[in-house]
């Protein structure tokens, strides 16, 4: 059986959720149909904390699954592509310029 939880989301923030991972420490990442990957932490709300949410990354079309890997960084699939996510210097924002691979047929 599992728990079913209903997290609190600000106003501001509209989670249409495409895809989730669940990290090590226990956040959750979550991308969103408006093209936003929000990580979240607290999502189990544990004790009488509640979840904080900060933007990860944003300019995304319409990203529908997401994957973390263990070196921190994550692949996440958008319309026409598949791309890796990473957070070099350690501010909690994916950089610019993170890798594609299109997925576009030849004709």
């Amino acid at each position: 059986y599992y728990r079913i939880v209903t997290l609190p989301i600000p106003e501001n923030i509209q989670l249409e959720i495409g895809g989730l991972a669940v990290l090590p420490d226990g956040r959750l990442a979550a991308s969103t149909r408006r093209g936003e990957v929000w990580m979240i932490n607290n999502p189990y709300l544990k004790g009488s904390g509640q979840p904080t949410y900060k933007r990860f990354a944003h300019g995304l079309h319409e990203p529908s699954g997401l994957l973390y890997r263990p070196d921190g960084s994550f692949l996440l699939s958008q319309r026409g592509e598949i791309t890796h996510l990473v957070d070099s210097d350690g501010d909690g924002v994916a950089d610019a310029g993170c890798a594609s691979i299109s997925l576009r047929a030849r004709s």
